[in-house]
């Protein structure tokens, strides 16, 4: 018994002195960072204390490469003689198979007549067809069990549907239809409009809509594809029937769709079933225009600019901070969704641990990069107290400054790393996942391996890549754009914003 309890003395003290050595040397190999000087606008400054630094547990730079590991996500693909392509991925032992059509007739257009008459159009596909009239159409959709979705992208109209695999055929039919001959009854336009306006009255009810859609017009030219207005409801009202079928005749064709399959689906059958559906769906052969070259037509951005919304009611500023920067082809875009993630990923981020957790100035903050075929935006957004709009405005840029002048640490862009790895992996789990990834690829001209490569581009970028990256794109000119109420703000507020130009609008912006 002596023995068990010197032997419990000796080994409690080797353990107390390994954790005081320990403690030690995390003392005295603390990181140290050199602060962001102080502008000329008082406050604009960032010390070592405004940021959130992971523990020294993770501060071991490790390799994840192999940490996460994809699954096969290689469609394979054929064409129909009328030109629709077909994307099929088998996956053999599931219960559903997700479908999805793709229709070059997306939300954002060149013309503001076919950008008002996209999103009528899709609405007007499930009115009843020359097969199936609307009460009949609706009857047999409910046969699938989960409801047919229609909804939009920049680049498609989609029509999708989650089914099991006995009813494969019945969905193949009711989208061909939909597709091939739609004949909507005496009341559908009614409806439709009426489901257009209340859409569009939710939407634009929304400030970060709102702020989102005038820094689209600011920063790109109005002949750009992802230039757009803000809906005309009064336009919308004097929408006629044949507006509509003539849009359906141009847009909705065979060689300007695709198919996207992914479930337990028969290989050697799916090209019989597509051609008995869809072989009656006819080819105009006209040429398609490219719409390849619309980032020459971006402006670089002469000053910084901040726009103020005048919006009544409102409770909060919904603040946008934002500035233009790669398409999702650019070698520099794994960059700038590291970047996103660093300061505005989630509840680690510099931008969560500064203004919500310690300085308490907004609920939820985040930061992304958007994937565009085009040159996207990077966003920060925010909702604040209107008496909080300057000091959020301050500690954004605080971090955008000190992102500009300091390389991120290695311990905090591995966990970084590690993050948005598994982000990636658990985004092909189910049908759903892998159908909506390969819209993406599809809709950003990229490759199939597309995520495979983002992996590998994440992992091998460097604390000095990111820091080039950084200074490239976001310590330049910005965008900063606020929606409420101005006589709920500080008198003074414009003398908070110095240097950057200053506009107001009200509603409507167009």
């Amino acid at each position: 018994m002596a023995m068990d309890y010197n032997y419990f003395i000796n080994t409690r003290s080797i353990i107390i002195n390994l954790l005081c050595c320990i403690l030690l040397l995390s003392c005295s190999n603390k990181s140290k960072i050199v602060p962001a000087p102080a502008s000329d606008e008082e406050g604009i400054y960032l010390n070592a204390s405004d940021l959130r630094f992971l523990p020294e547990s993770v501060r071991k730079a490790e390799d994840y490469s192999d940490r996460f590991s994809l699954p096969n996500n290689q469609f394979l693909q054929f064409t129909l003689n009328n030109g629709l392509k077909v994307n099929y991925l088998l996956r053999k032992n599931l219960p559903t198979i997700s479908i999805a059509v793709l229709v070059d007739a997306g939300k954002y257009q060149l013309s503001a007549k076919d950008e008002r008459l996209s999103p009528l159009v899709i609405k007007l596909l499930k009115q009843g067809t020359k097969k199936y009239p609307k009460k009949n159409f609706q009857q047999r959709a409910t046969l699938l069990g989960n409801p047919i979705n229609y909804w939009q992208t920049a680049q498609y109209s989609i029509i999708s549907a989650e089914i099991l695999a006995q009813d494969f055929e019945l969905a193949l039919d009711l989208l061909s239809q939909q597709l091939i001959s739609i004949e909507p009854d005496s009341d559908a336009l009614d409806v439709i409009i009426e489901q257009q306006l209340l859409e569009n009255k939710l939407t634009q009810s929304s400030g970060s809509y709102l702020s989102r859609l005038l820094f689209y017009q600011n920063n790109y030219p109005s002949s750009h594809f992802y230039y757009h207005l803000q809906p005309d409801s009064e336009a919308i009202k004097k929408v006629i029937k044949k507006d509509l079928m003539d849009f359906y005749q141009r847009k909705y064709r065979p060689e300007r769709s695709q198919i996207v399959i992914s479930g337990d689906i028969d290989p050697t059958l799916l090209k019989k079933q597509m051609e008995s559906y869809f072989s009656d769906w006819k080819n105009n052969h006209t040429e398609i225009k490219s719409t390849a070259l619309f980032d020459n037509q971006l402006p670089e951005m002469k000053q910084s600019r901040f726009d103020f919304i005048e919006r009544e009611g409102a409770q909060q500023v919904d603040l946008l901070y934002g500035v233009i920067t790669a398409a999702r082809r650019s070698p520099d875009w794994p960059g700038l969704k590291i970047i996103a993630a660093l300061i505005g990923g989630g509840s680690n981020s510099r931008l969560f641990a500064d203004l919500r957790e310690k300085q308490g100035l907004a609920y939820y903050i985040s930061a992304r990069q958007l994937a565009g075929r085009y040159s996207s935006p990077f966003l920060i957004q925010t909702s604040v107290a209107h008496n909080k709009l300057i000091p959020a405005i301050k500690g954004i840029t605080n971090h955008l400054n000190y992102l500009c002048l300091n390389k991120i640490e290695k311990h905090e862009l591995e966990q970084i790393k590690q993050q948005l790895s598994g982000e990636i992996v658990f985004k092909l789990q189910t049908n759903q996942q892998r159908i909506s990834n390969k819209i993406l690829q599809l809709e950003t001209n990229l490759d199939d391996n597309y995520l495979f490569n983002l992996k590998r581009q994440i992992n091998n970028t460097t604390a000095e890549q990111l820091f080039v990256i950084a200074n490239k794109y976001l310590c330049g000119k910005r965008n900063i754009i606020a929606v409420g109420q101005k006589n709920q703000l500080e008198n003074n507020f414009r003398n908070n914003l110095k240097g950057y130009f200053y506009e107001e609008h009200h509603l409507p912006l167009h």
